[in-house]
């Protein structure tokens, strides 16, 4: 989205093909909440944690190995809201020309269309907050400090912050809501839904168009203009699977496309190119439950899934607990192992019953533990080595960051007491732990040199091919500090300045930067339905009511 906006407002003729539907009301979404039949259930981001359940939700990818969203808007449209800004040590292993002082500029103009906010009730206040009030004690008793992860991205040592979360006016934003409107008014942008890429078609080392599959299964290939480019960005483990099914990869995988199911045409043996496809690092988690010292009680989940009078009344007015994702609070530190290896750590902290915390503690940046995304006969991508706690550097590491924590909750003065043994220890805890994924997978198509070692050049232009390019997480060269979500905003507006320089000699600042009006605080983009008879109003919200009505099925616009 971010890209193909870009291209779109340089007058560059676009086609984004997105293999799921639509996902917010404002483009065409139908899986509305009960209580408001103009707002779907992924607008809201106080029905995160209940998405995955809500009745009629096929959003979700069925043949990746962790989840993954499969609509408008992919991951953005389906995950926990978190907007973590990248610290500027995030690049410090990038490609020389991507650290942060090439990049700084792109963040801007992430942050000044879709900001996040550690603040996301427009009321300013904070609802269900006791998990805070209990967090944050505990933390800041054991010399933890309070630093907003919005307007200190690079305190990361010891501190602790609301929640930043990818929210405007109370409802989810991302590029669905922030950049896609932008481009849809543009008669050179065509967005088409419901169309699954299958592959690149080469001629050699060029793309000449690609294939794709409908809804019914019918395939047929759209021809790439001459002159042309084709951008990758299905996600860190679906991107992969085009390369593989274009005969782009590890030889091995190559061969599981050419003898498995899923009837793929695969350029000539002799045109095949061995790129190191499939590589890849992820955030690991491990789940820490605690008890309150004294009385906690939470918002109970019902209440939103169902909520009170009240509570909707608040979000009319794009506040309350229905503004909030899940978490109360984030904690970051840095870990030193005893080789003087820097890891960071981050912690999700929440709580799903009164009187009991969950901590969920992450490896983030400085991980050591790699795996490989492979393709199943059936075209399914999977793990063929799981990247989770499997080198000696981050079970160390993760041992330490839990060892800490269990050392706050065992002074006199804390709030929280560790629910299993009181003998624990963190090598003992990530000993019998099952560890999780982030789900926030980097370098299945990495960034780096032409040497063997990378996938992509420093322009996300794929080794071997004149015109092809993957720009989503895939091509990310490093794990971030925090979640992915912001960073892949910020590492597109980036690449698209580079993919629109190329053959141009030198970046134009100009041709990339906000050329259309950022997108203000208090307005959403909204879609007017086909009706007759009464005229478009101009005080619609998005939280309450009927929607405008007026002619024109599928035009986009502002509404305050």
């Amino acid at each position: 989205m971010v890209v193909s906006q870009r291209l779109a407002e340089t007058g560059k003729s676009v086609l984004v093909l997105e293999r799921g539907g639509p996902s917010f009301y404002s483009s065409g979404g139908d899986l509305v909440v009960p209580w408001n039949d103009t707002l779907t259930a992924f607008e809201v981001p106080g029905l995160f944690s209940s998405l995955p359940s809500f009745p009629g939700n096929d959003a979700y990818c069925s043949d990746t190995p962790e989840q993954a969203g499969c609509i408008l808007g992919g991951g953005t449209a389906v995950n926990g809201l978190q907007f973590v800004r990248p610290p500027s040590f995030d690049f410090e292993n990038w490609p020389e020309s991507w650290k942060w002082s090439n990049i700084e500029a792109a963040a801007a103009r992430v942050y000044e269309r879709n900001p996040g906010s550690t603040s996301p009730s427009v009321d300013g206040k904070y609802y269900d907050n006791a998990v805070w009030d209990v967090a944050s004690k505990f933390l800041a008793g054991a010399g933890w400090k309070e630093a907003d992860s919005n307007q200190l991205p690079d305190e990361k040592l010891q501190t602790f912050s609301h929640p930043a979360i990818n929210t405007i006016g109370g409802l989810r934003a991302g590029p669905v809501r922030t950049y896609l409107p932008l481009a849809m008014g543009l008669s050179n942008f065509k967005l088409q839904l419901y169309t699954k890429v299958i592959r690149t078609v080469r001629s050699q080392s060029t793309v000449t168009g690609v294939e794709v599959e409908d809804e019914a299964g019918q395939r047929q290939i759209i021809n790439v203009n001459q002159g042309g480019k084709v951008i990758l960005a299905a996600g860190a483990m679906s991107s992969p699977r085009i390369l593989f099914n274009s005969g782009i990869g590890p030889t091995d995988q190559i061969n599981i496309v050419k003898s498995g199911n899923t009837a793929v045409t695969l350029p000539a043996e002799s045109d095949w190119i061995n790129l190191p496809v499939g590589f890849v690092r992820d955030h690991v988690y491990i789940s820490l439950d605690f008890n309150v010292k004294g009385n906690m009680t939470i918002m109970k989940s019902e209440e939103f899934t169902s909520p009170s009078n009240q509570t909707l009344a608040l979000y009319t007015q794009g506040s309350g607990p229905l503004a909030q994702s899940f978490n109360r609070a984030m904690s970051y530190t840095t870990i030193t192992n005893d080789d003087g290896h820097k890891t960071l750590s981050q912690a999700h902290i929440s709580s799903s019953a009164d009187n009991t915390i969950t901590f969920l503690v992450a490896l983030t940046h400085g991980i050591t533990s790699t795996g490989m995304l492979g393709v199943t006969p059936d075209g399914n991508t999977e793990w063929t080595v799981r990247p989770y706690l499997n080198s000696a550097s981050d079970k160390e590491a993760m041992a330490k960051a839990i060892d800490e924590l269990l050392a706050i909750s065992r002074q006199t003065n804390s709030t929280l007491t560790y629910i299993g043994s009181a003998n624990a220890t963190g090598a003992s805890i990530v000993a019998s732990a099952n560890p999780i994924s982030g789900t926030h997978m980097t370098g299945t198509t990495i960034m780096g040199a032409s040497n063997g070692s990378s996938v992509v050049d420093t322009n996300c232009k794929v080794h071997g091919t004149d015109n092809l390019f993957v720009v989503d997480a895939g091509m990310h060269p490093d794990l971030p500090t925090g979640n992915t979500q912001a960073i892949v905003m910020v590492a597109a507006e980036a690449a698209v300045e580079r993919i629109l320089a190329l053959g141009a000699g030198t970046v134009n600042e100009t041709t990339v930067g906000p050329t259309a009006a950022p997108i203000p605080s208090n307005a959403y983009p909204v879609v007017v339905p086909t009706s007759t008879g009464a005229a478009a109003s101009a005080t619609y919200t998005p939280y309450r009511g009927r929607p405008v009505r007026g002619a024109g099925a599928g035009r986009w616009g502002w509404q305050k």
